[in-house]
Order: C-alpha cells, then sequence, then structure tokens
C-alpha cells in the first residue's frame, strides 16, 4: 500500500490496470498513478514523501520512502514608477503591478496608502497582475518629503520613491 502525507497538491492511487494473478504465484505487481494536483507558484521547492508498505519474498513487512519535490516558479515582478507628487496637498497616482506570483506592499511613511481601483478598499497584498492608487495626504510642512513604498514578490523586489513636495513650493 502506499500512504501520502498531509500534501493537499499531491494524490496517490491504485492504478487502474492492477490485476491479481490468475495462477497461483506469489509475487504481485502494484502500480500506483501519481498526480500532481496543483502548480507549485511559489518561489520555493515542496516536498512530499510516501511510504510504500509491502511484504518480501519471506512474509516480512518493508518499509520505501518515496520523495517527491516540485520545482518552484520563477518570480517576475515589475511595477509603474510614480516618482513626483507636484503638490503639497493629497492626491493619488496610478501604480500597476505585473507579477506572476503573490506579492505584498509595505511603506516606510504613514502619510502613503494604497487603494484597488475597481473597489477604492485598502490594499496591501495581491496575486499577479493589478492596478492601484497610491494616494498621499496634505504635506503641510514647508519642506518636501519623501517615502519608500516597497512591492515584494516571492524572491523579487521593487522600490518606488515617493517624493512630495512641501507648503513652500506652492
Amino acid at each position: 500500500s502506499a500512504t501520502p502525507g498531509q500534501e493537499d497538491w499531491l494524490e496517490i492511487a491504485p492504478h487502474l490496470d492492477n490485476m491479481m494473478p490468475d495462477d497461483a504465484t506469489v509475487s504481485v505487481e502494484m502500480k500506483y498513478t501519481l498526480s500532481v494536483l496543483s502548480d507549485n507558484m511559489t518561489t520555493s521547492e515542496r516536498r512530499a514523501t510516501f511510504d510504500l508498505i509491502y511484504y518480501d519474498e519471506n512474509d516480512v513487512q518493508q518499509r520505501k520512502s518515496i520523495q517527491i519535490t516540485q520545482m518552484y516558479i520563477n518570480a517576475s515582478l515589475s511595477v509603474t514608477t510614480i516618482s513626483v507628487f507636484n503638490a503639497s496637498g493629497s492626491g493619488d497616482r496610478l501604480l500597476k503591478i505585473n507579477s506572476n506570483v503573490p506579492w505584498e506592499l509595505s511603506c516606510d511613511s504613514t502619510w502613503v496608502h494604497t487603494k484597488h481601483v475597481k473597489s477604492n478598499e485598502p490594499v496591501y497584498s495581491g496575486n499577479g497582475n493589478d492596478s492601484l492608487y497610491v494616494y498621499v495626504d496634505d504635506n503641510t510642512d514647508l519642506r518636501q518629503r519623501s517615502a519608500k513604498l516597497i512591492v515584494n514578490a516571492g524572491n523579487e523586489s521593487q522600490e518606488v520613491s515617493i517624493i512630495q513636495y512641501g507648503t513652500a513650493y506652492v
């Protein structure tokens, strides 16, 4: 018999061609079908181990472990550049993220916010290609300020620099 682990991406099942011998022979050949149920959309390989348990010619139970490794996807990421907000007042710019893996956003400043273009809801992560607005709060200081918005997708990362003028530029 073959005993699968708790992996939800892999399945092992007896092959449909398994037949019991017609004569009184001692050996039986069993075939199993291994099915990959989902692609590995992460940037790390994943592994599963199956234990094959059988009885040898002396009727002694034997166990063989079979390890399956599924390779990872190579992450790709491209992000449009925003750069400068020309006024000290609040505003928004469109940010397009193109990725083949899930991504996350982080920002080093509390005056920068991100929202989905379609739903206008705050967004901090996504999967695949997406468009969002980057909003900035009013800058009431005389000096310009800057922030870094970082998009992480698997082992890829891109930084978007945001500069907002102060009220001295108005």
